[in-house]
């Protein structure tokens, strides 16, 4: 199966790509990624499988890929859309404190790494109270990330916190705790290696100072770098 890989999609100075398709009838087969994956259908529609799961989009929808899963699409004919690619170190160092992100690193997609079992929700139907309001968000950010003036990863910061701010909006979300079996057992596992605090929190889908504060919560210590 065909892989997707981080340094051939994503530039290491960004965490992050947008990039526009345009009137496509091309299909891809299964393939997986090593980044997340934001597509934003602008017109036109596609079906899009992710891990056997079958997804129709429309204009205003939006679907979420997590790293490793598998994807599909076919478009149904025709059907523009924006591709955003986020590294995950774009979580920690780009959006680092945000409440929104915090939250949503914790919502059902992620639950690979939240020793969670419940059913992913990865679609987002924005709805007309919020159609156009994407539109032009996704526009401004393909236009800033084209052009790269000064402050562009800055606007682009700024964007994303809104998408992700109504993609909360738009689920009925509850939030999760840490996945503390799995944390466990990854110490346990490397207990004889030096572990950062820094890799096990971006391993995780937390930012540093926030992962900290968990594990303290939860084990009652300070995680010690």
């Amino acid at each position: 199966m065909y892989v997707y890989n981080r340094d051939s999609n994503i530039s290491a100075d960004e965490n992050i790509s947008v990039l526009e398709y345009l009137d496509r009838s091309d299909s891809y087969l299964p393939h997986t990624h090593e980044f997340i994956e934001f597509v934003y259908v602008k017109s036109g529609s596609a079906t899009h499988t992710v891990d056997d799961k079958e997804y129709k989009l429309t204009h205003g929808d939006m679907l979420i890929v997590d790293y490793g899963q598998v994807h599909s699409f076919m478009p149904t004919p025709l059907v523009s859309y924006v591709n955003i690619l986020l590294d995950p170190v774009f979580f920690s160092k780009e959006l680092v404190d945000t409440e929104s992100v915090n939250q949503l690193l914790m919502y059902d997609m992620f639950e690979e790494f939240l020793g969670q079992k419940s059913e992913s929700k990865q679609y987002i139907h924005f709805g007309k109270k919020y159609n156009k309001d994407a539109d032009f968000v996704i526009d401004q950010m393909l236009k800033e990330y084209n052009n790269k003036n000064l402050g562009y990863r800055s606007v682009l910061k700024g964007y994303m916190r809104i998408l992700l701010s109504w993609i909360l909006r738009e689920t009925n979300f509850k939030e999760r705790g840490i996945a503390a079996d799995e944390i466990e057992a990854y110490i346990d596992n490397n207990i004889s290696k030096r572990i950062d605090l820094h890799e096990l929190a971006v391993k995780h889908f937390y930012n540093p100072s926030y992962f900290s504060r968990l594990i303290k919560e939860k084990f009652g210590k300070i995680f010690s770098s």
